[in-house]
């Protein structure tokens, strides 16, 4: 089964080049496992989501913009925190200004 979270949150942290996707108050701790995910960008590069396929857990979708914004997906390996119903609420995302454009603006989070 696929469940969706939406996220309200997406920040960057310039000198560790690591953008973080949320939802709420969220945090990413250290130590966590990192995990295969699918980064869901559109066509200028901007994240619009993530794509986390947790076997043990099922599918989820942290989305920061609308499914039609996705042009391509790209595998990544990611630090996902889960919530207390086992749902992704934030990701942090290593070397975010080549692969997520994370040092700019994102279109989708307000």
């Amino acid at each position: 089964m696929l469940r969706q979270v939406d996220c309200d949150r997406f920040s960057y942290d310039r000198a560790a080049d690591v953008a973080t996707l949320a939802h709420g108050d969220a945090r990413v701790g250290a130590g966590a496992p990192r995990t295969s995910v699918s980064l869901l960008l559109d066509a200028k590069g901007f994240l619009v989501g993530v794509d986390i396929d947790d076997s043990a857990r099922g599918r989820f979708v942290l989305m920061a913009g609308p499914h039609e914004s996705v042009d391509r997906t790209v595998p990544a390996t990611c630090i996902v925190a889960h919530g207390p119903e086992g749902e992704p609420v934030a990701v942090a995302i290593t070397n975010a200004k080549a692969q997520v454009r994370g040092d700019e603006r994102n279109p989708y989070v307000r």
